[in-house]
């Protein structure tokens, strides 16, 4: 087991999902003082620390060249796993932790339109309290204190970087300077990719279609490779697929404001988010 002066990773983005924490980790690794993984610096997950434990650190750590720089690493369902705080206490109990929350209610409710252009949920189940049924992880990942609690058995507060999904559309530029400090590395560097929209919600209008093409870009991976593909879908050949395999999901059609679907899911969350509060010492009531 490396030792803290040993252990290559320095900080640890852990959560949550639909929290604009790829276009943090995108910026971050920009920082010349900052690196993501060797495979490929854009695909920040790795889930060592709960879905592939049992490799080892030698595994975890070949990811990531030594060198003067922070290595960081992003992996957005590490928050809501009971195992992982203490995991990572093991192998650095000094590593700095970044954690982005969004409003628990946005949050699902981004997480159903995911559900949706990845064609997981069609039919009856695109109805918001059917797929949450199907699928807990809508309400649980968003019980933040109850998950933040498990953390704080393992590490001080100071050890952690809370970053609100409301500022960073609010003020991108301020989110970066303060995680740069954070970081220990320069703050007044300007990524290129602060302007940059990541993994916006969409899906095709058609259901045969969206799981047909669906299915085309899984097979351009499978033969192509990850990289590859993401390099065709990025160029101006890719342009014209996307603009034909997407349309925007219509926001308003999922649990709109003021309604009172909207409410009943708020108040899921409501008790949660005071118990953060007194954790964190922010007030999260305009989250409900």
């Amino acid at each position: 087991m490396p030792s803290v002066a040993q252990a290559t990773v320095d900080a640890i983005g852990i959560g949550v999902q639909k929290s604009a924490t790829s276009w943090l980790f995108r910026c971050l690794v920009e920082h010349p003082d900052l690196r993501g993984s060797i495979l490929e610096e854009s695909d920040k997950e790795l889930n060592f620390f709960n879905h592939h434990w049992e490799k080892g650190f030698d595994w975890y750590e070949g990811h990531f060249r030594v060198g003067p720089w922070r290595n960081l690493e992003f992996s957005t369902l590490y928050f809501p796993d009971r195992n992982v705080p203490e995991r990572i206490r093991g192998y650095n109990p000094e590593v700095r932790l970044i954690l982005c929350l969004r409003n628990p209610v946005e949050r699902a409710i981004s997480q159903h339109r995911h559900e949706i252009r990845r064609g997981r949920v069609d039919g009856e189940r695109v109805d918001f309290w059917e797929a949450a049924r199907r699928n807990p992880a809508y309400v649980e990942q968003g019980l933040y204190a109850a998950h933040m609690e498990r953390w704080l058995e393992h590490f001080d507060l100071d050890r952690f970087h809370v970053i609100e999904y409301d500022r960073v559309r609010a003020e991108p530029d301020g989110v970066l300077r303060d995680a740069f400090a954070f970081l220990d590395v320069a703050p007044g560097f300007e990524p290129s990719t602060t302007e940059e929209r990541v993994n916006v919600s969409r899906v095709h209008g058609n259901g045969p279609i969206r799981a047909a093409l669906s299915m085309g870009v899984s097979g351009a991976r499978f033969v192509l490779g990850e990289r590859l593909t993401r390099r065709i879908g990025a160029s101006p050949l890719g342009a014209p697929i996307q603009g034909h395999r997407y349309v925007e999901v219509e926001r308003r059609a999922i649990l709109p404001e003021g309604s009172e679907e909207r409410h009943r899911v708020a108040e899921l969350f409501r008790p949660d988010l005071v118990r953060l509060g007194v954790l964190l010492g922010r007030d999260f009531s305009h989250w409900t």
